[in-house]
């Protein structure tokens, strides 16, 4: 019913009632008031090149419009460094373009916020920011991080373009000190690889942004061993394992010799609060690590020892984990009391192995506890040590390891103190470590290990135990049958493990042949998240606080390409993520509509499959820096004149 060309300015009930009045002959007149509008200020649009280059220069455009002219200062951020700070430009009334000079230096994830300072009175402040994201191609990029610095140069010069011609990807090499706490540093690198890194030197937030960038935004993240991977670096029951193709629990024969633990726990008045608990739930891991052949006892001091759990086998879970919760803060602290008590537990006991481990936040005598430590030592007991906070008595705790045989460990974080007693208990026990001579076998086709001749490849000399889980990809496996290459899909990522390691120890044999740099570069190759065949171009459009997404699917012979199966995954301004599919509308065009339920920017990753076999990825951004009412400015009498004609009304 509706006849004539109208502007998208009008929203559909005014075309509805105006339509329903010039049916009935109604005639709307239109009164334009003298009005003259408060200044105002505001960022309509930021616009970036399509294609942004690493180290070259481009020029971003903003549209700013002011219903005055007027002076105002424009701040330019780029992933919250300042690009540009206080710049001056001169407005006129209407929309201004301002061109600024941009230029991003490395690849990955980039924020652009542009903020305008009016120098005048201006009406609405939620109006003069806007903020675009985008994600810059360059060479792929790998994160490598290594747990022990004096042999991060095996695999880092095998990887180096000069040296591997199938090294197309540039590697960054970090220690355990640099691994990336948020998903933001994560998503600049298409990979990153763990190895030989204790648990108690990730946070737990950093492992749940590692869950993140690979479900969420297609990373690939690979663990690599050695004695402080997987059980024995202390990632039993964490995000590292629930994310993993294996499972890290401890092997066990039958027939295996048990293991006695004491554990020796401060419970000072210092003590309560955070540190207390998390020493408990410590200590109630370790009971979870233990097989039922084990024996475990638990000793809380302050001034005087309490034997929370005799020496026991750990049976009976429930009761000791039960006599562990009741353990209350007390008074002072005196810790050669509690480790004579422990030592008198061990020493006793028929066991394989037997260890001790001594936790504190606070400093004690030392008198005795030199030649208590060395009679242990003596009667074959080791002990390790755990010190928390920035108050410990470091020095007292490293003499008590080092006399005692075991480790010292130091966190000002007592939420790191579980991670710490499960690595200590896995080291401790060391039974999926597995140190002999083998090869691998090629259990699957991969392009991960396409040609190389395994039948005569050098030998690993070790490995760390693990169990595949049951849609775990097992590609290589050790002549035990134990997972030594396995992989599986994650969300949009890949998440892989290698059980031997990537250094002069178990794969010095390794290192020494061409097998070395081609097995890693075709692993890296075929896991990486940039590795599909195309990227198709995605556009986005908002009106009324809905997103549109189009994706106009064209090869490079111009023809269409039908039947994609799409969806888009959306990184809200919060980091959280929703998933909307993309539906073919017409030959080659595929479109989604997205409320958009917060202001701010909004990252989007569409995965399109053909034929069930991954086909292309494509990037975009959505911007929606305010509410839409802020773009209003002043009255539109077009609006009401345009009414007034359709209906024969009059403009008075």
């Amino acid at each position: 019913r509706l006849q004539g060309d109208w502007s998208s300015d009008v929203c559909s009930s005014d075309l509805l009632c105006t339509s329903t009045a010039a049916d009935f002959g109604v005639e709307v007149h239109s009164v334009e008031l003298p009005f003259d509008p408060p200044a105002e200020v505001l960022v309509r649009d930021m616009r970036l090149p399509d294609v942004i280059e690493v180290s070259a220069p481009f020029t971003l455009v903003a549209e700013l419009y002011s219903n005055r002219a007027t002076t105002v200062r424009v701040d330019l951020r780029q992933n919250g460094f300042v690009d540009i700070r206080g710049r001056e430009v001169q407005l006129e009334v209407g929309v201004n373009r301002v061109e600024l000079p941009a230029e991003v230096y490395e690849p990955g994830f980039r924020r652009f916020e542009l903020t305008v300072h009016p120098t005048e009175a201006d009406r609405f402040e939620g109006n003069n920011g806007f903020v675009r994201t985008v994600t810059v191609r360059g060479r792929p990029r790998v994160l490598y991080v290594e747990g022990v610095p004096r042999s991060r140069g095996y695999l880092e010069r095998a990887l180096s373009r000069e040296r591997n011609e199938l090294a197309n990807f540039d590697v960054e090499v970090r220690t355990a000190f640099g691994f990336p706490s948020t998903v933001e540093e994560l998503i600049n690198f298409d990979m990153v690889i763990l190895s030989d890194v204790a648990a108690a030197d990730i946070s737990r937030g950093a492992m749940r942004a590692v869950e993140t960038y690979v479900r969420d935004h297609g990373g690939a993240f690979m663990m690599v061993g050695g004695e402080n991977s997987f059980g024995p670096g202390g990632y039993d029951n964490t995000v590292f394992e629930e994310i993993a193709p294996v499972s890290f629990d401890m092997f066990r024969e039958r027939n295996q010799p048990a293991i006695a633990i004491m554990l020796v726990i401060d419970r000072s008045g210092s003590m309560d609060g955070v540190k207390l608990e998390m020493a408990k739930e410590a200590a109630r891991a370790v009971v979870d690590l233990l097989a039922p052949q084990d024996s475990i006892g638990v000793i809380a001091f302050d001034t005087e020892p309490d034997m929370v759990v005799r020496l026991q086998n750990v049976s009976n879970r429930a009761r000791i984990r039960a006599d562990i919760g009741r353990v209350a803060p007390g008074g002072g602290t005196d810790v050669l009391p509690a480790m004579a008590d422990a030592y008198a537990e061990l020493v006793g006991r028929a066991a394989r192995l037997k260890h001790m481990i001594v936790l504190t936040d606070g400093v004690a005598p030392w008198d005795g506890i030199a030649d208590l430590t060395s009679a242990m030592r003596a009667d074959g007991i080791t002990v390790s040590s755990v010190a928390v906070g920035a108050d410990a008595d470091r020095a007292l705790l490293e003499m008590i390891a080092e006399l005692g045989g075991g480790r010292f460990h130091a966190t000002n974080d007592p939420n790191n103190v579980p991670q710490i007693f499960v690595q200590e208990t896995s080291t401790v026990a060391r039974t999926n470590l597995v140190e002999e001579p083998f090869r691998a076998v090629p259990a699957q086709r991969s392009q991960s290990i396409r040609g190389i001749d395994w039948a005569t490849s050098p030998y690993l000399l070790g490995y760390v135990q693990t169990q595949a889980k049951p849609r775990a990809e097992v590609i290589l496996r050790t002549e035990r049958g134990d997972p030594l290459l396995a992989r599986w899909r994650l969300g949009l990522g890949l998440v892989a493990v290698f059980t031997s390691d990537c250094k002069n120890r178990w794969a010095v044999e390794w290192v020494r042949e061409r097998i070395f740099p081609q097995f890693w570069a075709q692993v890296i190759r075929d896991m990486m998240r940039v590795d599909v065949e195309e990227e198709l171009a995605m556009t986005s459009s908002v009106r009324g606080g809905v997103a549109t997404l189009r994706v106009d699917a064209i090869d490079a012979s111009d023809r269409f390409i039908n039947g994609l199966e799409s969806e888009v995954e959306v990184t809200l301004p919060d980091g959280s993520a929703a998933t909307v599919a993309l539906e073919q509308v017409a030959a080659g065009r595929y479109e989604a509509r997205y409320p958009l339920p917060a202001y701010g920017p909004y990252q989007l990753r569409a995965e399109h499959v053909l034929g069930g076999r991954p086909f292309a990825t494509s990037l975009g951004a959505v911007s929606y820096p305010f509410p839409d009412e802020l773009l209003t400015t002043g009255p539109d009498p077009s609006l009401g004149r345009r009414v007034a004609a359709l209906t024969g009304g009059e403009v008075d």
